[in-house]
């Protein structure tokens, strides 16, 4: 069995070094025939890429990017059975590229399009609305309540949003980019379409304290007690409620 692994992580090894595969050949004659292969192993974790961070693209360009993607694949082998996973160091990778390019941004895009990527293969709940809530706070039943899988919070330095949104709908133009914090929620509705929402500081805080603590009556006490306008948070509070982040466990 370790002979077997130690073969495969040499296969794999010589894949995405792009070297040398005499040594796993019966004949020189199928060599050329190996660089075919390799080649549409690239070709497919490109398309892979390209997939998951379509909004990258478009703003880096199609060679730029899939000159990254070609860096990315040969530093981040992919490993059997990881097709999702595949691409989840890929905005920080993509961030360091945008830092020497002075598009420092370009990290936060990435992270946005990632956390819409695993917000959509997610397992579906069924959502619950502030009605359902509210009876389960009344009748001291809250510990079924938890956090929707698809749903991620996403605190960015720039307006991440704002571009995103921007190249979505074809407005570059009209989109500038400046360095101001947003808090960008994300998760998909019950037709299974992708989502995107700022939030205020106060629904950052909830979302990160019901991934922390798992109990959404800690989470909301604790959240409120950082928050000045109670009115606004709880009104907040509702909202979310009602754009059914939250499941019935």
């Amino acid at each position: 069995m370790n002979m077997l692994k130690t073969y495969e992580a040499a296969f794999l090894r010589a894949i995405y070094e792009k070297g040398d595969f005499s040594k796993f050949l019966t004949s020189p004659d199928y060599a050329p025939n190996f660089d075919i292969y390799i080649n549409n192993c690239f070709l497919g974790l490109a398309e892979n890429l390209q997939g998951k961070f379509p909004i990258c693209e478009m703003i880096l360009g199609k060679a730029f990017f899939e000159n990254a993607a070609q860096k990315y694949i040969a530093q981040n082998p992919q490993k059997f059975g990881e097709n999702n996973s595949f691409g989840d160091e890929f905005p920080q990778f993509i961030g360091q590229i945008g830092n020497e390019f002075d598009i420092q941004y370009i990290g936060e895009i990435a992270q946005i399009e990632w956390q819409r990527f695993n917000a959509e293969i997610a397992p579906f709940e069924n959502t619950i609305d502030f009605t359902i809530i509210a009876n389960s706070f009344a009748n001291g039943d809250n510990s079924k309540i938890k956090l929707r899988q698809c749903v991620s919070i996403l605190g960015t330095k720039y307006n991440a949003f704002d571009i995103y949104v921007a190249h979505l709908n074809d407005e570059v133009d009209e989109c500038t980019i400046i360095e101001t914090p947003q808090n960008i929620m994300i998760w998909v509705d019950e037709d299974f379409n992708p989502q995107f929402k700022t939030v205020t500081p106060f629904a950052k805080e909830l979302i990160n304290q019901m991934n922390e603590m798992g109990e959404i009556t800690i989470a909301l006490s604790n959240s409120l007690s950082k928050i000045e306008n109670q009115d606004a948070a709880q009104s907040e509070f509702i909202e979310l409620c009602n754009l059914g982040i939250f499941t019935i466990n």
